[in-house]
C-alpha cells in the first residue's frame, strides 16, 4: 500500500494545533478537488464525469468539515500562511508517474481521510471518500498498462 500521501498529510497534522486539523483536512480536500479536475482534462471522456464527481464530492467533504469548525476561514487563511507550499507538495508525490500510480496514491489518501472523518463522527461523509477510492480503483483497472 502506498503511504506517500498519508506520510505528507501525518506530518503536516503533526505541525499545525489540534483545533486547526478540521480545517487543514478541508484544504486538503480542496487541493485534491483540484487535481481530480487536472484528471479530468487527462483522462478525456470516458472517465471525465468520473473525475468531476469527486472532484465534488472532495468539495462536500471540505465544506462539512469547514461547517464543524469555529473560524473556518480565518483558520484557512494560517493553515495556508503556515504551509504555502501545501498544493506543489502534493502535486510533488505525483510528478513523474503514471496515471495508475497517481490513482493509488490519491486512492490510499481517500480511505486515510475516510478513516479520520470516522474518527470525528462524520461516517456518511466518509463515505464520499470510500466512493473516490473506489472510482479511482475502477478506473486504474481499465487503464492501458
Amino acid at each position: 500500500m502506498n503511504n506517500e500521501l498519508r506520510g505528507l498529510a501525518g506530518a503536516l497534522f503533526a505541525q499545525c494545533p489540534q483545533g486547526q486539523h478540521r480545517v487543514l483536512l478541508a484544504v486538503l480536500e480542496r487541493v485534491a478537488a483540484d487535481q481530480y479536475r487536472r484528471w479530468a482534462e487527462q483522462v478525456g471522456d470516458p472517465h471525465r464525469a468520473g473525475m468531476l464527481d469527486c472532484a465534488r464530492r472532495e468539495e462536500e467533504v471540505a465544506a462539512a468539515l469547514e461547517g464543524q469548525a469555529p473560524e473556518a476561514v480565518a483558520t484557512a487563511r494560517a493553515v495556508m500562511e503556515r504551509f504555502p507550499d501545501l498544493p506543489t507538495r502534493y502535486r510533488s508525490l505525483l510528478e513523474g508517474r503514471s496515471l495508475g500510480e497517481q490513482f493509488a496514491i490519491q486512492a490510499t489518501g481517500e480511505r486515510a481521510g475516510g478513516e479520520l472523518l470516522r474518527s470525528y463522527g462524520l461516517a456518511d461523509t466518509a463515505e464520499l471518500e470510500d466512493a473516490n477510492a473506489d472510482f479511482l480503483d475502477r478506473v486504474s483497472q481499465e487503464l492501458p498498462s
